[in-house]
């Protein structure tokens, strides 16, 4: 007969990580599905300054999650794609004026 031990302790600290997990995949998805409207359209056409609002708002987003996940994968390299997209803008905004 095979007895297995089960820590208990550490089921706890699982369900609390699947639940992290649940919501930063779920931040994920919005982010996606948010940006995804923009970023499918020619930069010309872009709102450059409602985008970088919402661009903002989802950097907040991600900055203010659990902090036991911000250095997860996804959190930083949402973090990186945030960021590096708010650096960007001023750039796109200098090229559609100078197209205007």
């Amino acid at each position: 007969t095979h007895l297995s031990v089960v820590d208990f302790s550490l089921l706890a600290q699982a369900k609390e990580d699947l639940s992290h997990l649940d919501e930063v995949l779920a931040t994920r998805s919005y982010v996606e599905t948010e940006l995804a409207g923009y970023l499918s359209r020619p930069w010309e056409i872009v709102n450059l300054s409602q985008l970088e609002t919402v661009v903002k708002a989802q950097l907040t987003l991600v900055e203010n999650m659990q902090a036991s996940v911000q250095s997860w994968d996804v959190c930083v390299g949402l973090n990186r794609y945030l960021t590096q997209l708010l650096e960007v803008l001023p750039a796109l905004a200098q090229l559609k004026t100078a197209s205007m």
